[in-house]
């Protein structure tokens, strides 16, 4: 009787509807105002677009952020971004990683990652948490070798990176990349923020030279959506911005128009103008190392003189203060210090020393004023890290090959408005944004800003787009 009762049972749930991740969608869809630019991006549900990249076995999805899929998207995001992620994807790139029977190892001479806050997938998470989704469109463009990709599931709840390798999640193991997207309906220009490979494609076999797939998937659909969007408006770093400028050579504005200004102002001070309008902080600079050195030579000649007192007291018998001297003396001259030996055999500040350090510090600061975006290793510039002098110049190179777009109201930064200007006509103003204006609101937030050395850059979304093909 109860076999019978259990199937039963079972036969009665078999018939009871699945909920569709599509429950919380319209069932009619909404036409698109773009809808027959690119036939080929099929859109299943208002949520949910997918294509396939063109000549590979991997889909496109953009799903939009809603009630449902919010706390999803965040725990994934959550743990992409671990600091266990990020070292065994860092790892996984360089191909350090070891797994033996399901266990992950990296190599004890590798130094661990500090922190995530600087990767994509920790401004993914960021954004996640911080921008609210109801009123304005957050969506997540990804890339997944799923054959037949479907919204992200409830049980990702239960997803744990560090168990991604002896327990794959069968949603997170296909997906390869992943960035946000956002704008708003009325918006004229979107946003992409928080670009990275997956831990999963980081460890496993992953396919390469497809962000601007994912860049250009991400363009399409918002063009669809609306025809008159013109821009996508970002903040990459360096390496992102390389690909993006290689990929779209005449479509990528680079930077501010205050930001040229600034530099070029700058280019035109020389070392001697400088240093006459900062003497007072040449002098603080000064200040500041004489108390230093002195600091120093006190707590040299107090360990000296210990030293010294063993030997008078007959306590170190091997030695004698001669030595005892020369020894010290060779310590305190292999370390970066401004006190030297002096003529009476105890430590004194060398004068030399400080107008060295002096002199290396001040020029610091005029190398920082005339580049004062630090582009001194930017990557862009061809220059290698630690060279200086040159940086602005080539960099001001660069951004006369990308011209700039963006007029902002702090150098390099928007805080309270800002313009775009038409690239057919470069003195003319295409669109004046304030952040009274409620559809672009978001792109006032801090988590879109420039951070580090990163700088705005403006791309043609129409470009961009069509710089890649679905099928």
């Amino acid at each position: 009787m109860k076999s019978l009762k259990y199937s039963l049972m079972v036969i009665s749930l078999s018939l009871i509807p699945a909920v569709s991740p599509y429950a919380c969608d319209n069932p009619a869809l909404e036409e698109d105002a773009g809808k027959d630019l690119y036939p080929a991006i099929q859109k299943v549900s208002n949520n949910f677009y997918t294509s396939k990249i063109a000549g590979k076995e991997l889909n496109l999805v953009l799903e939009r952020i809603d009630e449902r899929t919010h706390p999803l998207w965040l725990h994934y995001g959550s743990q992409q971004s671990s600091s266990y992620a990020t070292e065994l994807a860092k790892n996984g790139i360089e191909g350090k990683v070891k797994v033996k029977n399901g266990v992950v190892t990296f190599p004890s001479d590798l130094k661990r990652v500090y922190h995530s806050t600087a990767t994509g997938a920790s401004l993914f998470s960021a954004i996640l948490k911080e921008v609210p989704y109801k009123d304005k469109e957050l969506w997540i463009a990804y890339i997944t070798k799923a054959t037949s990709p479907q919204p992200i599931p409830n049980h990702i709840k239960g997803y744990q990176v560090m168990n991604c390798i002896e327990h794959p999640d069968p949603f997170a193991k296909d997906i390869e990349m992943f960035v946000t997207v956002i704008s708003s309906p009325q918006a004229l220009f979107t946003c992409h923020k928080g670009i990275a490979m997956s831990v999963e494609a980081a460890i496993g076999e992953r396919t390469r030279g497809i962000s601007v797939d994912l860049h250009s998937f991400a363009a399409k659909v918002m063009s669809m959506r609306n025809p008159e969007r013109r821009f996508m408006m970002n903040t990459p770093v360096f390496a992102m911005e390389k690909i993006m400028t290689d990929a779209l050579p005449g479509s990528v504005f680079v930077g501010t128009r205050e930001m040229q200004q600034m530099m070029k102002e700058r280019q035109k001070i020389s070392l001697e103008e400088f240093t006459a309008n900062n003497e007072k902080v040449l002098t603080e600079i000064e200040d500041e190392l004489k108390k230093r050195a002195q600091e120093e030579c006190d707590g040299a000649n107090k360990k000296l003189q210990e030293q010294l007192i063993l030997v008078r007291e007959g306590k170190i018998q091997d030695k004698s203060e001669k030595v005892i001297r020369q020894e010290e003396a060779e310590i305190i001259s292999s370390r970066d210090t401004m006190i030297e030996m002096g003529e009476e055999g105890v430590f004194v500040v060398s004068e030399e020393k400080i107008a060295l350090a002096l002199s290396e510090k001040f020029l610091w600061k005029y190398s920082h004023f005339k580049d004062p975006f630090s582009f001194d290793v930017h990557p862009l510039t061809g220059l290698r890290q630690g060279e200086s002098g040159t940086s602005s110049e080539k960099f001001l190179q660069y951004m006369e090959k990308h011209p700039q777009l963006l007029s902002v109201d702090r150098v390099s930064t928007i805080h309270d408005q800002f313009t775009i200007f038409d690239p057919e006509v470069p003195s003319e103003p295409w669109l004046s944004v304030d952040r009274t204006n409620p559809s672009y609101r978001w792109i006032f937030e801090d988590y879109l800003r420039p951070m580090g050395t990163t700088h705005y850059i403006v791309v043609d979304l129409k470009d961009l787009a069509n710089s890649r093909s679905v099928e």
